[in-house]
Parts: structure tokens; sequence; C-alpha cells
């Protein structure tokens, strides 16, 4: 995920466009580690809960954070209170998506990166997407999209911890998975893996994938 901070700079900056181009070629890449192992030693799944977001910012002192590398993570099949975009609400009643929340020890050294984490976070989810032969967009800020329908959304906060290196990273993911055509057409220009793809998919597999392109 930080291999490609310094190419956003330049791209966010307009300065060059040789790194649109190196980007665009490592979200086709395929994944070095192997989308089956879980690289999370601590998760919370929960039935039904406000938002995933808001329960890792309320018990983030009680995640287990046995070293910076590992990230816990908070999912639940459905929220009641979820934002999207321009704090628009999220659609969060199927059981068949992704909402989750995965929390990491940021170094302090490295804050002025931060600001690249949102964008990170959804070429993340659009690499994830492109291994099912789902081919996506980002419309930035923090949307995916395929063809045109929202697809996937991003979140990021920073919250500060008592660590003396660290501070926390959220990066809250939205994901519509097995949403079906019906209920597509509830949400106003969305859309879902199962309606692009025309199949359902596994949500642990696909969380898992998500979880190794945010790695």
């Amino acid at each position: 995920m930080r291999s490609i901070i310094s190419l956003l700079q330049k791209v966010l900056k307009g300065k060059s466009l040789l790194p649109l181009l190196l980007i665009s070629f490592l979200i086709n890449q395929p994944l070095s580690a192997d989308p089956w192992s879980d690289p999370h030693k601590s998760r919370i799944h929960l039935q039904e809960v406000d938002s995933t977001q808001l329960f890792a910012k309320e018990h983030i002192e009680e995640l287990n954070f046995e070293t910076p590398e590992n990230w816990p993570i908070i999912t639940a099949n459905r929220q009641t209170n979820a934002t999207g975009s321009q704090g628009k609400k999220w659609e969060s009643s199927c059981d068949g998506n992704l909402y989750a929340t995965f929390v990491t020890l940021y170094p302090k050294s490295r804050l002025n990166d931060i600001s690249y984490a949102l964008q990170l976070s959804t070429i993340s989810v659009v690499q994830a997407l492109g291994e099912y032969g789902i081919q996506a967009k980002i419309k930035l800020a923090n949307d995916v999209m395929v063809k045109h329908k929202k697809i996937s959304s991003c979140f990021c906060e920073i919250l500060p911890s008592l660590r003396e290196e660290f501070c926390y990273l959220l990066i809250g993911v939205n994901l519509n998975i097995n949403m079906t055509p019906e209920q597509t057409t509830l949400v106003p220009s969305s859309t879902s893996m199962l309606v692009e793809a025309g199949k359902e998919f596994d949500k642990e597999m696909v969380l898992k994938t998500v979880s190794c392109c945010l790695k």
C-alpha cells in the first residue's frame, strides 16, 4: 500500500503523467500474497451495529495490536447508521455485502503522507475487484464505480494513541458483494459484484482479498 504513496503525490499535484500509468499497471497486477491467508490476528464480527467505524473508535483501546503489522478488523452483517460520501446514508441492510473497518498503527513520523491513505484504500478495492474479473474505476475522493454505478466507498480517520511512535489509522470499506438486482434498484446508481458478474461470491474470500490488497 505504501509503495505507491510517492506516485500518488505526483499525480495529485499534476506534476507527471508517468506515475498515473504506473499506478494503472500496479492495480492490474496479481496479488503477491495468498488471498486465503488471513493477515488479521484479531477480528470482531457483529450481526448488527450502528457503524463498524464508530464501533472501532469506541473500542479501539480494547483491540489487539501485537505488532504494527497486525491489523484488527471489525465486520458486521448490517449497519444501522453508516454514512457514505459527503455524509450521505450508505445502504447497509444486505447481509451479503461487506461492511468492515480495518485498524492499524500508523507511524507518527509519516503523518505527512496520511492524506493519501484514502486514495490508496480505493485503489486497493479496485485491485481486489480486478481479482474477480470486475473492472472498476475511482471517483474522487472515496467512491469506487463500475459502469458509472457505485459499488464501494472507503473512509479513513486518524485517532491519537498513547503509543509514543504511533497513532491509529481507521480504514472503513463498504463493498456491495451479493446485493441482488432488485436490491440495487432501491439504491440509486448502485451496483454489486453479483450484478456485474452474474454470480454470487464468498464474502469471506472477498474480505481476505481486500485485506491482502490493503496490506
